[in-house]
């Protein structure tokens, strides 16, 4: 213990009129440069984990008459592509699509549930398509993207506040997340 302050003892003697100087004069001016500079280095680091700015949603504007190929895709010319099927009351004597636009309406919320296969994205896509023709922007959320919270809106969403999310097939996208 005595050799480590003899030795910082030596040191102060050998050097006593830079370190003098230093806290004379120096230091406060050595901390006044350095405080920006970790405030920089702090906030730099704070950026690099920012995440780029990727909407994950495809922005479909109202009176959009392509609205069912973009979600639900197909070919034109495939007469079994489900857009091209032409839409059908699954159940008689209840009309699903007023019933779900009345629990939207009633609630600002709808989540579909149901085994596969059963039409839960064409009962969707005709909802948002009405909605759609009726002047609703609809912010689909694009294939293998996942929710995360955007850096900013997309300019073209403009302050429009008619807007519905449509988010499919999320139970594929849950099946997609690593697992720890």
């Amino acid at each position: 213990m005595f050799d480590i302050l003899r030795g910082i003892q030596k040191f102060y003697t050998d050097h006593k009129d830079f370190i003098d100087n230093l806290i004379s004069g120096g230091l406060p001016a050595i901390l006044l440069a350095a405080i920006p500079f970790f405030w920089w280095l702090k906030t730099a680091h704070r950026q690099r984990r920012i995440p780029p700015p990727i909407f994950p949603f495809e922005v479909i504007k109202p009176q959009t008459q392509d609205l069912q190929k973009r979600i639900l895709g197909g070919e034109d010319n495939d007469p079994l592509a489900d857009r091209n099927i032409a839409y059908q009351q699954r159940v008689a004597n209840r009309h699903i699509r007023r019933e779900l636009q009345q629990q939207l309406e009633e609630h600002r919320w709808v989540l579909i549930l149901a085994r596969t296969g059963l039409g839960k994205t064409r009962e969707a896509t005709e909802l948002a398509s009405d909605l759609n023709q009726l002047g609703w922007t609809l912010l689909y959320l694009k294939p293998n993207e996942w929710l995360d919270t955007p850096a900013r809106m997309p300019t073209e969403i403009g302050t429009d506040r008619k807007l519905l999310f449509f988010l499919d097939d999320l139970n594929g996208k849950f099946a997609k997340l690593p697992t720890f």
